[in-house]
Parts: structure tokens; sequence; C-alpha cells
């Protein structure tokens, strides 16, 4: 009884300081923020991404950790999505606001502060196209006087930031107050303003607090937690205990919102102000790249042997996504993926269209031809009907192994078999001897085009 009383009568004085006096508790104007200041790389560099964000006695910690896309969560829910790309998990420790009570589960109050935080920083998240990562945030609260979930939105920003998220620009949020009296339409008694109301109705006497603190939510009438970019609004959520509030008053809140909004993002593009564009080495990276259909089959190779062997020996993720040959990877650092992508590179570049002239290389000799090597270690027949316009009975002697010689791609099989041809780069017509012995015993000169 002595409580409510006590209560009781801390809001009667602090109400009709704001309302008479235009004086808060702690002594601010009505559209004062609190000393703002972020910071960001607070943690090792295990983790991807880590900020601090500050303002007055609230302080949020966040950190970033990058997965692939496939790490999205898996929802089971009837209707919406089936899985989402960010995780924010909201922590409000009991030290936070100097109790010692015992560790338990996530309370509703956490699930609830976390589900707004992670829909105001969702909003801003790039499409998958661009940036094909999940993303999961921990927000702790270390400090709390106040609009905790909003320092939470404020540090998660700056933490995707130093995480090298290319987000266009930063989400900031807090909370605006109200002390009312209540409208004539609940209560014959209250006093109004002369202001008068989109419906012809006065409205009551009333002041916005921008920057709520602790004290004003327990004892004010209204908590108005606001998040967006300079751009727009991506979340809000309302909480008021008067029967009703005009329309008027809540839009005259919302701007109020917005300016202090503008002022929390100045803060936050001054402690970092575009994306980090170097990933720490211990980053996850991602690419896709695109390879010609007929190579999918060399990436992948007999029973998936290629594929399997390229992921054991970098530690990255290579997928083949459709048939059109385009290919992902996913490495959780440089080194990996730098390796995988070489490796896939080498087999894009391997694709060579018919007509295409190369210098190869002879690695074996066979009685009707001989087995080209190319640069990348492909290979390929050339048949001795290619050697020259004239006939050339036999392979032997006419080239020796290891002989550089420029060919043009004639030939190419739904294997990727590739077949070689010399006859096509000489002029048409043009008599040639083979080094070899024919059938017949004479001896013929082929004329050897060489870089």
């Amino acid at each position: 009884m002595s409580m409510a009383l006590f209560f009781y009568n801390a809001s009667v004085v602090m109400r009709e300081m704001v309302l008479e006096d235009d004086i808060r508790v702690d002594g601010r104007g009505m559209d004062d923020i609190r000393e703002l200041r972020g910071e960001v790389g607070v943690l090792p560099s295990v983790v991807h991404g880590s900020s601090v964000f500050e303002r007055g006695s609230t302080q949020a910690l966040a950190a970033v950790t990058l997965g692939a896309e496939a790490d999205s969560q898996k929802l089971d829910s009837l209707v919406g999505p089936s899985s989402k790309r960010l995780m924010l998990h909201y922590s409000f420790p009991s030290f936070s606001v100097n109790e010692s009570g015992p560790p338990r589960g996530v309370s509703r109050r956490e699930v609830g502060h976390g589900a707004l935080a992670e829909k105001a920083l969702a909003a801003a998240l790039p499409d998958p196209s661009t940036f094909p990562f999940a993303v999961r945030i921990n927000a702790e609260t270390l400090e709390s006087n106040g609009s905790s979930s909003m320092a939470a939105v404020c540090s998660g920003s700056l933490a995707l930031f130093d995480a090298g998220v290319p987000l266009k620009e930063h989400v900031g949020a807090l909370s605006v107050g109200l002390v009312m009296d209540e409208p004539p339409s609940l209560s014959s008694s209250s006093s109004t303003s002369d202001a008068p109301s989109a419906s012809g109705d006065k409205l009551p006497r009333y002041k916005i607090m921008t920057d709520l603190m602790g004290l004003e939510d327990v004892l004010g009438d209204m908590d108005f937690k606001i998040a967006g970019t300079r751009s727009g609004i991506t979340a809000i959520q309302l909480d008021c205990k008067p029967k009703g509030i005009p329309l008027e008053i809540l839009i005259e809140a919302m701007n109020k919102a917005s300016v202090g909004r503008a002022k929390v993002i100045g803060v936050m593009e001054k402690t970092i102000s575009t994306p980090n564009t170097e990933s720490k080495v211990n980053a996850p990276r991602s690419t896709r790249m695109k390879i010609h259909p007929s190579l999918i089959g060399k990436l992948i190779g007999p029973g998936g042997s290629v594929i399997k062997g390229l992921e054991k020996d970098t530690g990255a993720k290579v997928a083949v996504l459709n048939d059109d040959g385009e290919v992902e990877i996913f490495a959780k650092s440089k080194e990996s993926h730098d390796k995988a992508f070489a490796f896939v590179e080498s087999i894009r570049t391997s694709f060579i269209e018919i007509g295409t002239n190369v210098e190869a290389v002879v690695v074996e000799e066979k009685p009707f031809g001989v087995i080209l090597e190319l640069p990348n270690g492909d290979q390929g027949l050339m048949h001795v009907s290619n050697f020259a316009h004239t006939r050339t009975e036999v392979a032997e002697g006419v080239f020796t192994i290891g002989e550089k010689i420029e060919v043009q791609v004639v030939e190419k099989d739904m294997k990727g078999n590739v077949k070689f041809s010399r006859k096509a780069l000489l002029p048409g017509g043009r008599p040639g001897l083979s080094r070899g012995s024919s059938a017949s015993g004479n001896r013929r000169f082929v004329p050897n085009l060489r870089r």
C-alpha cells in the first residue's frame, strides 16, 4: 500500500513538472536527447562485427556473425516465409538494472523486444542476390535506463557496418513519451488546451518527451518506440496507458521522433559512415560465378568425386545452382575461398569455342594422330587427317613430344572432348611433306607453324 502511494505521489509531481514547468525528471527539455556515443570493433576479430552504443545510462553491445544462406533459420509456420536470413537475439540480464536475480530462460519481454529490433534491421538488409549470407546479431543490454530495445537497433546497425554488410544507410531508433491529461471524452474533469483537434474537439493538456528514460516510462502515459533510417520508418511499437490518444498527438510524436532519430543517426555516421569494404580475415566469403553448361560435368566429376575432393581440400562449400552453370562458392575464410575460386576459375576458362586458335603441346603420339595438351591441362586429339591439306599416312615422326604447335579447335562432343586441326590454319591447297616415312617410302615435308 505504501509503495503504491509513493508511486502515485511521484507520478503527480513528475507530471506537474512536465506539464507546468517543461522540466523533466533529469532536468532535460522536452526535445533533449541524452549524450550519445558509438564504437565499433570492440570485440576480438573472432567475431565478424561488433559495436557498443550508449545513450545516457543505456548501453548495448552487439556482435554479428555471418553464415551461408543455407544457415538461415527454418520456420514452421503455416503461413508466411519458410525461413529468415536475419536473426537477432536480445538479452536483458538483471545486472543491467542493478539487480541480482537468478539466471532464467528468455522472458516474453526479451522475445518481444528482440522481434522489434530484428524487424527494424531486417528491412534494411540487402537482397540475397547481392548479399547471399545469413546474419545473426546478439544484442546484449549492459546497462538500461529506458529504451534498451532501441539501443539494440542502433548497436546492431553499427555492428553490421563493422562486419561489412552493405546496408545503404544506418538504422537508428529512439522512444518518445507522453504526459497527458485524460481527454474530455474519457473524463469530464480533465483540463484542456486551446488547440483544437481534427474533429473540432479541444485537445487535452499534453507534453511529448523525446528519448524516454525509465522513470518517465513508468510514470508517464506512452512509450512510442520508432526505428528507421533517414528515408523512413522500418518498425514501430506503441505502449499506452490511457484508453485513447488523439491522432494529432501521435502525428506530432512521430514528427518529433523523426527529428530525434536524425540526431541519433548523425552520431552513428560519425562512428562509422560506410560499411567496411575489407572483411575480416576469418569472415566468410561468398561468390557466384557462371561456367559453361558443358563444364558442369567436369566440375562435379564421376560420382561427384571432383567437387567433393575440392570441398575436402579447401574447406569451402561449392554448389552448382542450376543447369545454366551458375556456381556458388561459400568459404569460412579468405584463404579457403581463394583456393576454391581459383579451381573453379580454371575450369571456367577451360571452355574453348569451336574455331578458337590455341597453342598446344604434343604429349603423346598415336598411330592415328597425336594427343595435344592445352595450358589449362585439358587434352584432345589431332587426327592425322588434320595435320595438313595433303594426305599423311602415319603420325609417327611428324611431331616430337613436347613440341608446341598452333592449332584450331574444330570439334567438341557432348562429353567435352576436344578435337584439333593444324590443317585449318594452313593456306588452302598448300602441299606439305611429312618428316616421317609414308607407307610408300616417299618423304614429305609438313611446314610447322610455331609461335
